[in-house]
């Protein structure tokens, strides 16, 4: 199969007895090689990955090895990624936030309403590859379950995630912001709301993780 054609993306609009449009959107993932998360999407590392374009300038790619799910982000050249991964998990939502430096937060829901329990905690800033460098990146991994690339690590507009999976089906919303590009933001699934706008995190978030994504699993024939 080439991934590359055949995405795995199923859409299905159903229409709730509340009158509000609810999206079941799924995204199957291949299995693959583990690549190096230094920030740089090689050629030859992604060949085996799923293709998903989010609009004219920036291409998602996905894959599955060793446990982890892994996200490569490809902009146009002179754009600079900032990424935000959202996990919903029972009543909890993880934003999973890489930019110059790398954070998790986290809100619970109580009562209908997401709140913030921990906001953002950031790490991995240094840049290259010194053992201290690597050392602090294998360390935030093991604790918090998910590391990506920080800004210039590599070229700005490339940026890799590897997240741990706990089961599947994954609940997932996958946000972009690009700056320096005219279109500033780009979300899989596409034109999702997201319920939190960019900057300081608020206290309560307007999250409807049941319009996110969900992710599964593909394993090799």
């Amino acid at each position: 199969m080439n991934h590359k054609i055949a995405l795995g993306l199923g859409l299905l609009i159903v229409l709730c007895g509340s009158g509000i449009a609810q999206t079941d959107v799924s995204l199957h993932i291949p299995e693959g090689s583990a690549p190096v998360l230094d920030g740089c999407l090689g050629l030859g590392e992604w060949t085996d990955a799923i293709d998903l374009p989010l609009g004219d300038t920036c291409t998602l790619l996905a894959k599955h090895a060793s446990g982890f799910l892994f996200l490569g982000i490809r902009a146009q050249t002179g754009s600079q990624i900032v990424g935000n991964v959202y996990v919903s998990r029972d009543s909890e939502v993880r934003i999973l936030h890489a930019s110059h430096a790398l954070g998790t937060a986290t809100y619970v829901q109580a009562d209908g309403t997401w709140s913030l329990d921990r906001s953002f905690a950031w790490a991995c800033r240094r840049l290259g590859f010194t053992d201290s460098a690597l050392a602090e990146r294998s360390a935030f991994l093991d604790e918090s379950d998910w590391l990506a690339s920080v800004v210039r690590l590599g070229p700005p507009h490339h940026m890799e995630y590897q997240i741990a999976i706990h089961g599947e089906p994954m609940q997932m919303l996958f946000r972009f912001d690009l700056h320096g590009s005219t279109t500033p933001i780009l979300t899989w699934p596409i034109d999702v709301e997201i319920g939190i706008e960019p900057g300081p995190l608020p206290q309560t978030a307007g999250f409807r993780p049941h319009l996110w994504g969900l992710v599964t699993l593909d394993s090799k024939p």
